[in-house]
Formats: C-alpha cells, structure tokens, sequence
C-alpha cells in the first residue's frame, strides 16, 4: 500500500513489564513508536506456539511493526520463557485467558487505539479464540501464522510431536515429550474437546492466514479451513514454506505489517450510507466523465496511479475481478457492475505509459494532479491508494475497500 501522509517516528519505546495470569505472572514486552502527547496509535498483540517464546520471529515482527508506527505487546505464556508457572500445567484454555489478560492490559494503555492479534501455531489457535470470544468490536484484525489446530487430533489419537500416549489412559498425569517437557494430562483432556473452529468463529472481521505446504508439524488443510470460517480472509499458500517459516519469514513480516496497515492504521473516512462525493476528470482524449454519469448503476470507482506500487500490482487481480464480473448482477434490479478509475497522476506521459502498458477495458480519468492538489483526492478523503469504493444507484456508499481480494468479496456480499 502507499501511505500518503508521511507520520515516521526515529525512536521507539521498549518497555518490560509483567500482566498477572490465570497461572502466575506473565512476561511482556511493549514496543511502541514515540508519539506526541495524547496521539494514539494501533497495537499487536503477539503469541508464540507450543513451547517457544516471544523472541525469534516475534522479536522480527515487533520491530518492523514499530518501524510503520504499530506497536507491539508480546508475550510468554505460563510455563514458558520468562513467565511464571509449570510448562506442565499449560493448557489451551488457560493460554486463551493469559491472552485475555494481556489483552485488558493493551485496552487500558492511553496511547492504544485499535488492537490485532498475531499467532503461530499454537499461539494461532489461541489467537483466533481469543479473537471469537471477544468479538470484532475488540478485535480489529488478526493474523495466524500456521495455526496447529491439529492439536486436537493429536490429543485424540494420542501422538504430540511424534510420542505416542493412550489419551483414555494415562498411566502418569503427564506424558513426557522432547527435551524433558512434560505434556500434562490436563492438556490432553481438554484439548479432547476443544471447540477450535466453532469458538474462533465468533470473530469475523479482517484476518490473514499464513501456511506453508511443506510444514511437517501442522499441515497446510488446517490454514484453508480457517479462511472457509473467515469471509473476510486472505489466505496465504506458501509453497516449500516449512512450519517456522525459515525460507519466507522476512518477505511474510512484511505483508503482514502492511495487512495491519491496512485494518488497523487506514480506516476510510466515508462511511457506508453516506452520499458518494461529486467527481469528474477527463480521460486520455479529453472527455469529461463524472460519477453522475453513472446514476441508477452500481459503480466500482478505482483511486490510484501509476507511481503507486501497490496499485501496479494490484492490477492483474484487478483485470481479473474486471473480467469476473462481467456477469454478475447487483441488488434488488439485478444490475450489472460498471468501473471506473481515477488516477492521481500528476506527470501525462507517465499516466499514458502506463494505459497504454495495460490496456484496461474500462474508463480511466485523471485531473493530473498530485495527491495534495486533487479535488477528488480531498472530497473522499483518502489517506492511502489503491483505494475502492463501492456505490450504489442511490449515489451512496455501499462499502469501501483497499484490495481487489476485499473489493472481491464486497461486490460478492452484495450478488
């Protein structure tokens, strides 16, 4: 994505703390960019997996977060790292209560305003729990990086990380796995019926599923089933990928950086039910087209431009949803979808390189204006490009998005 108003802070703030859980304290790490006094800024709270801690891939996360100025809380559940309590005593549902712990702890810092979770493996089930139980009032985005719901069938079938146990009968109230940890009997029994999907799908906002199809520990299936319990998901199959994400973890910390961009540090100002903005521009040949010209239509209007990353590679997705919908019908009429673009080009000769590159077969406009002179830039508002809006034959907004897989799914909820 292109942020379009530069707000970069030179330090952070780290800050060590510890959250009491269910099971004993809890170790935390905030991270957080240096703001004025009364600014706020969206937090990620992230969970590690079975056994591991809040370094490694968390420590990675936490500061390319910081650096786009999104905070960060991470965290060791009970029994590992720096935090209190037996690993022998961890349990999913007890992990699902540390998390809700630190999150009341995030909800009352004064400078956190919306709040994402982030979970591998383990820490992913947990994660997108959490998420179900406390809703997307609360939650506002949510990452699960390999998220191991097979834990549960691993529970039944007796076999954690390759040790082979009776789950009905268990001679010992642990069994003991690699490196001395012992799994306790506790785990196994409530993992047994652990609701995995069922309660994760209280929550239905923005998620991103990461999963690669060469993870031995949980396979790839257990990733696509949460993108089926999640409509508003994009679901990243990464091929070769391995369970830590050891071939991709630097390319990945950076989509999923800017996915929490987009959900939590981009909200557009023009809400659904409001009436769309007047816009006109001209296109290559000088005709002014203008929004009012598509009244009595559902209308896709398309904000980018040619310098904008982001927008360029959106465009192959974008032709593709553009051919796609050819024969989809909107509403109540049965309409079909129009598009049109409009470009906050500034430079022509760059503008019609790029058309002429592309050959898009719907309308493309421009008043060749940069992004702070653009009429049409400041009456909807924008803060970031590639931005869609969706509007109705009304003229109002019906909903608005920064994807083509998003816009996607919006023009899809509206068949």
């Amino acid at each position: 994505m292109a942020l379009l108003a530069s707000n970069l802070f030179a330090q952070k703030i780290t800050t060590h703390t510890t959250v009491q859980g269910p099971m004993g304290k809890l170790s935390v790490i905030v991270e957080q960019p240096t703001l004025k006094e009364g600014q706020k800024c969206p937090v990620v709270i992230q969970m590690h997996g079975f056994s591991g801690n809040k370094g490694g891939m968390h420590e990675l996360i936490a500061d390319k977060l910081v650096k786009k100025n999104i905070a960060s809380v991470r965290f060791d559940f009970n029994g590992h790292g720096e935090s209190e309590g037996l690993f022998q005593n961890m349990t999913v549902p007890n992990e699902i209560e540390d998390a809700k712990a630190v999150y009341d702890y995030v909800a009352s810092l004064p400078f956190a305003s919306k709040i994402g979770l982030l979970g591998h493996s383990q820490g992913g089930v947990v994660a997108s729990m959490t998420a179900g139980e406390l809703g997307d009032d609360k939650v506002s985005a949510l990452v699960l990086m390999a998220p191991a719901a097979v834990l549960r069938e691993d529970a039944i079938r007796g076999n954690t990380f390759g040790k082979m146990y009776d789950p009905l009968n268990l001679k010992e109230d642990y069994v003991e796995l690699f490196g001395g940890l012992k799994l306790g009997k506790n785990y196994i029994e409530t993992a047994f019926s652990l609701p995995i999907y069922e309660t994760a799908a209280g929550y239905q906002g923005p998620a991103a599923i990461f999963h690669g199809n060469n993870d031995k520990v949980v396979p790839y299936t257990y990733g696509e089933r949460y993108h089926k319990i999640y409509p508003l998901s994009e679901y990243h199959y990464l091929p070769g990928e391995d369970h830590g994400f050891s071939q991709t973890l630097d390319s990945i910390s950076n989509l999923i950086v800017n996915f929490y961009l987009a959900k939590m540090a981009y909200a557009p100002e023009l809400k659904r039910g409001v009436t769309a903005p007047a816009l006109s521009a001209l296109t290559p040949d000088g005709r002014t087209i203008s929004l009012a010209d598509y009244k009595g239509k559902f209308v896709v209007v398309d904000f980018w431009a040619s310098w904008c990353g982001d927008c360029r590679r959106e465009i192959p997705a974008l032709k593709e949803l553009y051919a796609e919908s050819r024969d989809w019908k909107v509403g109540k009429e049965q309409l079909p979808i129009e598009f049109i673009s409009v470009s906050f080009d500034f430079k022509r000769e760059a503008w019609l390189a790029l058309l002429d590159k592309e050959q898009f077969a719907w309308p493309q406009i421009s008043n060749l204006k940069n992004t702070r002179e653009d009429p049409v830039y400041k009456a909807y508002k924008l803060h970031w490009i590639p931005a869609f809006y969706v509007v109705c034959p009304e003229g109002k907004i019906v909903g608005s998005a920064i994807t083509t897989e998003e816009l996607r799914t919006l023009l899809k909820s509206l068949l």
